[in-house]
């Protein structure tokens, strides 16, 4: 399982240096992640073996509501950067793991030892120190403030939904089938925006086609390698979503500071200090 995570959280870091490199390179970010969505659902339709069952109607919620919430998390972010700034909206988006781990821990019935709570608490405080402990300015009172606790409740329960869409439809249907329907419905719950944008401003051209197929194949194996971790017998989603949270800090900080060059303060490297530890304890979990 350790190999499957350390790939889940390369793949998701990769996601977010992408995302700079759209602000640097003035990519439509609304065009480049609905043709995102649209390649990975794709990329899994034709990873789907020909015989692999087609999930009924009438069982089709959980990944499409998980679709939806993966777009509409993402809205979400780009309006809390926007007005509460970067550092206010990465701490309210990684904080949210509580959720997920709560429901591991409460509704699955999952067992933590002291251990496993000692690395559970350790890694949020990691976490937190890395993203609200920046040289980001955090003093934006009394703007939106609804926006990072949505952005809070969304990721946490979009991560929820990912757990209760693999406990309740992998073990009957094939991992891409369900992969390829949360990846659909997030595009086709953005379509209809990036149609809007397309008729109003501007089609999508060539080079978000481009950020949008390499978005897709991350994307891809993102939710793959999560998807295999959760399926994992005897897996905990609450160690698995606190690992892959922590993990996925410390790349994306170290990638910032050796690809963008941004400086890191002392808070933030306590922060990995107290990360990596976690990941060393919780790892006695994984297996």
């Amino acid at each position: 399982m350790l190999l499957f995570l350390a790939l889940a959280a390369l793949s998701a870091a990769m996601l977010f240096t992408m995302f700079k490199w759209l602000s640097m390179y003035g990519i439509d970010r609304l065009h480049a992640i609905v043709l995102n969505y649209l390649f990975a659902a794709a990329l899994s339709f034709l990873a789907a073996p020909p015989a692999a069952d087609n999930i009924p109607a009438t069982q089709s919620a959980a990944p499409v509501v998980t679709g939806i919430l993966f777009f509409t998390v993402f809205m979400l972010i780009a309006a809390s950067t926007r007005e509460r700034g970067l550092a206010v909206t990465t701490t309210a988006a990684k904080m949210s793991v509580v959720i997920p781990v709560l429901a591991g821990l409460g509704y699955y019935g999952e067992r933590a030892d002291l251990a496993t709570w000692g690395g559970i608490l350790l890694a949020l405080a990691g976490v937190y120190l890395m993203v609200s402990r920046s040289r980001v300015s955090l003093r934006k009172p009394g703007r939106r403030v609804w926006l990072p606790v949505a952005v809070f409740a969304g990721s946490g329960l979009a991560d929820t939904s990912v757990k209760y869409t693999q406990h309740s439809h992998l073990s009957e249907h094939g991992m891409f089938t369900v992969m390829g329907m949360v990846f659909l419905a997030a595009g086709m719950a953005g379509l209809p925006f990036a149609v809007f944008r397309a008729w109003k401003r501007k089609a999508p051209a060539g080079r978000e086609w481009l950020w949008g197929a390499t978005f897709g194949v991350v994307n891809f194996f993102s939710l793959f390698f999560l998807f295999k971790c959760l399926h994992m017998p005897g897996a905990s989603s609450a160690v698995v979503f606190i690992t892959l949270n922590a993990g996925v800090v410390v790349l994306a900080v170290v990638a910032a500071r050796a690809l963008f060059r941004e400086a890191l303060t002392g808070w933030q490297l306590a922060g990995m200090g107290l990360s990596v530890i976690a990941i060393i304890m919780l790892s006695g979990s994984l297996g």
